[in-house]
């Protein structure tokens, strides 16, 4: 990587002629270019030299998503058993989607004293590397994983079929998938011992998990530790499947009865999930995107801290 880098930079009697800022910021911006593009390439050969991580990550996404299918088919719509498995079957994707991340805390744990010497040596920029890092693990690690299990479990399910009901589906289940990556990411680049890490990002999810909303009314929780719900990634997640699955729903007293009072909207009433408008569904994507951005600053502040202290 460095001679394919030292072939790009002109030589320096080059830089003298004409404005030398301006060929100061053409080279600047050649060199982070190039940069980007090395180290990419570098992590991705990394990855599929040895690609047991990424095909278990699909395999185990696929065997999950055929398990819950079944266990899950074809859900009916009686108030009784098909409320209680749709419930139980979004908590269930959820909780799984966010726990398998697990495996991103790998990313800079590996290849922290690579990082430190070769950052210390000018080979490039930590934002460059922290972007090609997450860019490499989040579209082959987090993406594919999503879509086999989604494709897979969905359909078997029975949950709503119409187009825009499945890719609402994907996207929170993406989503959530990547917003518990970077959790990972966090604590990956705070911490050199991987036991250490994964007890870490294990008590976030699990102390998460309990102010999702579904395990424990929130209102009945002390105040002072209230709070915890606003960072809980299974609490956006489920309402935002919930809202997608249950609207729009009726519910009878069972398979055979015409008697269908029961709606979805009162099913997430019920939950004390917010479903009136459009913004109750979305608003979970935005909380799910501040927490994402949120933790992807702060590893990146974290490794532009741990260059200082090499």
């Amino acid at each position: 990587m460095y001679k394919s880098i030292q072939a790009d930079i002109p030589e320096k009697g080059d830089l003298l002629n004409g404005d030398s800022n301006m060929n100061d910021v053409r080279l600047m911006k050649k060199s982070r270019s190039n940069d980007m593009y090395y180290v990419c390439q570098r992590t991705l050969r990394n990855s599929f030299r040895d690609p047991t991580l990424f095909i278990l990550q699909v395999v185990i996404a696929i065997i999950l998503g055929l398990l819950i299918g079944l266990i899950y088919l074809n859900v009916d719509n009686t108030t009784t058993t098909g409320v209680k498995n749709r419930t139980g079957a979004i908590f269930f994707i959820i909780a799984n989607q966010v726990f398998s991340n697990l495996s991103a805390l790998e990313a800079f744990i590996k290849e922290r004293p690579l990082f430190a010497h070769e950052n210390v040596s000018g080979y490039y920029h930590v934002l460059t590397y922290f972007l090609a890092k997450v860019l490499c693990d989040i579209i082959p690690l987090r993406t594919i994983p999503a879509i086999a299990f989604s494709i897979v479990s969905y359909f078997m399910m029975g949950f709503q079929q119409t187009e825009e009901k499945f890719f609402i589906f994907f996207f929170f289940i993406w989503l959530a998938s990547i917003c518990a990556s970077t959790v990972c990411f966090l604590v990956s680049a705070s911490v050199r011992n991987f036991g250490v890490a994964n007890l870490v990002a294990g008590l976030f999810y699990v102390v998460t998990l309990i102010f999702s909303g579904f395990l424990v009314e929130i209102s009945s929780v002390v105040v002072f530790v209230r709070w915890i719900q606003y960072f809980s990634i299974f609490r956006y997640g489920i309402n935002a499947l919930s809202i997608n699955e249950f609207m729009g729903l009726t519910f009878c007293y069972s398979t055979n009865s015409t008697v269908c009072t029961e709606t979805g909207a009162d099913v997430l009433s019920g939950l004390n999930v917010d479903h009136g408008t459009d913004w109750d569904l979305w608003k979970n994507c935005v909380a799910l995107s501040v927490i994402t951005v949120g933790f992807l600053t702060l590893t990146y502040v974290q490794l532009r801290r741990m260059k200082k202290t090499k």
